[in-house]
């Protein structure tokens, strides 16, 4: 077993995630990139199916005689809130792989995290948040 580096290198010599998965050549390295991509182009994507879930299962009521817009909403039922919470704990657990897949310090394992997630927030949040607001990608 070769010792964890502290610094960032580009070698192809790189554990993920588990002592079994090495990888000592360019190819397993680059499908190690490919999957690291992919799960951080998943994750801003649970994050805008999750938005939408709580703004498709919440009813704003508006009191129009008040100057001031005021918004109320309404619990959701059982099965959407089961959902979002389902989503909210795959994108815990997502977000905690991500971090020990950045722990690599491969250069290039995260360079495809950033990738996936830039894509991914540009693909999925950035096409509906037109506010302004950065909403973070949790």
């Amino acid at each position: 077993m070769m010792p964890m580096p502290t610094w960032i290198y580009t070698s192809s010599d790189v554990y993920f995630l588990f002592e079994d998965w090495e990888t000592k050549t360019v190819g397993p390295l680059i499908l190690g990139c490919f999957i690291s991509f992919l799960m951080a182009l998943l994750h801003p994507f649970l994050t805008s199916l999750k938005s939408s879930l709580v703004q498709n299962h919440s009813i704003s009521v508006c009191d129009s005689d008040d100057e001031s817009l005021i918004e109320s909403k309404v619990k959701p039922s059982l099965k959407p809130k089961m959902m979002i919470t389902l989503i909210t704990g795959v994108q815990y657990t997502l977000a905690s792989i991500i971090m020990l897949l950045m722990m690599t310090y491969n250069l290039w394992v995260f360079l495809a995290i950033v990738f996936g997630y830039s894509l991914g927030y540009f693909l999925f949040i950035s096409a509906t948040d037109y506010s302004g607001q950065d909403k973070g990608v949790h």
